[in-house]
């Protein structure tokens, strides 16, 4: 959740029930604590969570929301503008493993992706001038399909980990460069 600097909206991830994300659910619920799987049946709820949640603003002042379209993007990590008329997050696509983007959405406006950087992203941190955004670069897809229960992976990262580095988006530009 996020709240404009104004303090007048909130958004926040509604999620929307379905089948799956019951069932998910009803699942982590019946697993013992001790449960071998147990971290994979959570893994297997939060993946549901994300594909089934909606970005929501809410007005603070009388209560009315208004839903924001996402065009099928799994999202995360909320953050306004210093202004309070655009809203960053992190987004990515089923299947899209290797890469995920932080994009811009307001209420007119679809989501639009910032910066020009291929691979993985953390949520994006705005400047209190509004001119840049600041993210980590990831060694994990926070919108990796998880793994079905009982099918390994050694619970390693798997592949080359990159080094610490920091992401900085040229809002005026749509330029990244990495420090």
């Amino acid at each position: 959740a996020a709240l404009s600097p104004d303090g007048a909206t909130g958004a926040y991830l509604k999620i929307t029930g379905n089948a799956e994300l019951a069932a998910a659910a009803k699942a982590v619920d019946d697993a013992p604590l001790a449960a071998q799987n147990r971290n994979a049946l959570i893994q297997a709820l939060n993946w549901q969570v994300l594909r089934n949640s909606t970005i929501v603003l809410r007005d603070l002042a009388n209560g009315q929301e208004r839903e924001l379209a996402t065009d099928g993007l799994l999202k995360t990590g909320l953050a306004f503008s210093p202004n309070g008329r655009t809203l960053y997050f992190l987004g990515g696509r089923e299947g899209e493993e290797d890469r995920n983007d932080i994009y811009s959405i307001g209420v007119s406006q679809a989501p639009t992706r910032v910066g020009d950087a291929a691979g993985l992203k953390s949520p994006p941190v705005v400047d209190p001038a509004g001119s840049v955004l600041l993210y980590t670069r990831g060694n994990q897809n926070p919108f990796r399909k998880p793994l079905a229960a009982g099918q390994g992976g050694g619970g390693g990262f798997g592949g080359q980990q990159q080094p610490p580095a920091f992401g900085v988006i040229d809002l005026v530009a749509n330029k990244t460069s990495t420090i």
